[in-house]
């Protein structure tokens, strides 16, 4: 029971590190991020580059796929150009994964010493921005420290079994999960730390991973909730897209975990590289088809948007 609790609190304070990141990282450039977006209607690879850009700066692609719908309502933003945002937005959630995959030094001391220095000289964005990583940091060392005991408990190892029989839960947990905690990185942060520990197989990792990007669908769902028919296709097609992406690698998930492992001796890291793979992968599989369903001048948007069922 200590070591759950220890590994809960642990995620809490990697949760709210994650929300102090995200609100600081706001107050320096939510404007321009705004911005920004809403001139990425040149081409489809800008309009990616401009979600994926986005998201590494402001670390929440449910925040910047929210924002891409308000801007749609707004007539700030071409449907077809939203699309194509929210693609990049989900590559550019992979970046926090990379880096907690790295073996970084213990410099969670040094973020907190370094927000007091920031607080004292009245530079509050500084300081939060500071106490945010050393928040993830410290989150990321006490779940590490208490998921070994947890990893013995009788629970989990029938949980871990019944997800190795059948890797579709081990999607279904990653989905509700990041639903749940509106936080896909929580969710993937918990997986590079089992999987650090070799408690949990890579496959099952991945597994968890990517369903973790289904759940993080809710967000854009709620903030499309009462928009117009536009704002409701960028939501829908978001939902859409990450399910179809997870739809089509599920037959090949083991050969897909081998390929990671080519990739690097680290599970943490193959872990990391499948959610950056597969988001890429998406793209890649996606791109030449949206020119196809989101055509304005031949009419193909409309026929969507009657077909689910979208009106004015």
């Amino acid at each position: 029971m200590r070591a759950l609790l220890s590994f809960v609190f642990g995620g809490f304070l990697f949760f709210a590190g994650m929300k102090l990141l995200v609100w600081s990282l706001r107050q320096f450039s939510a404007n321009r991020i705004a911005k920004h977006l809403s001139k990425a209607a040149g081409s489809s690879w800008q309009a990616i580059l401009s979600g994926t850009v986005a998201t590494c700066l402001m670390q929440s692609s449910s925040l910047i796929t929210s924002v891409t719908v308000g801007m749609v309502e707004a007539g700030l933003c071409p449907l077809t150009s939203a699309i194509y945002i929210t693609m990049g937005a989900n590559l550019g959630s992979t970046l926090i994964p990379q880096i907690l995959a790295s073996n970084l030094p213990p410099l969670e001391v040094f973020c907190f010493i370094t927000a007091f220095i920031f607080a004292v000289c009245k530079k509050k964005r500084l300081a939060a921005l500071a106490s945010s990583l050393g928040l993830l940091m410290a989150g990321m060392k006490i779940m590490s420290v208490a998921a070994a005991p947890i990893a013995e408990h009788p629970l989990f190892r029938i949980m871990l079994m019944a997800m190795c029989e059948k890797p579709l839960l081990a999607i279904l947990f990653g989905a509700v999960g990041a639903a749940a905690l509106q936080s896909s990185s929580l969710v993937v942060a918990t997986l590079l730390v089992m999987a650090r520990l070799q408690v949990v197989p890579p496959v099952i990792a991945i597994a968890v991973a990517l369903g973790s990007n289904v759940g993080t669908c809710v967000t854009a769902m709620l903030a499309a909730v009462g928009t117009g028919k536009a704002a409701k296709t960028v939501a829908i097609f978001h939902l859409v897209y990450n399910s179809a992406g997870v739809i089509l690698i599920y037959p090949w998930l083991e050969p897909f975990a081998g390929l990671m492992a080519w990739t690097a001796a680290d599970i943490a890291r193959q872990v990391a590289n499948a959610h950056t793979a597969f988001n890429l992968f998406s793209i890649l599989a996606a791109w030449p088809f949206i020119p196809l369903i989101f055509n304005p001048k031949k009419g193909t948007l409309q026929a969507v948007a009657n077909n689910i069922g979208l009106k004015h």
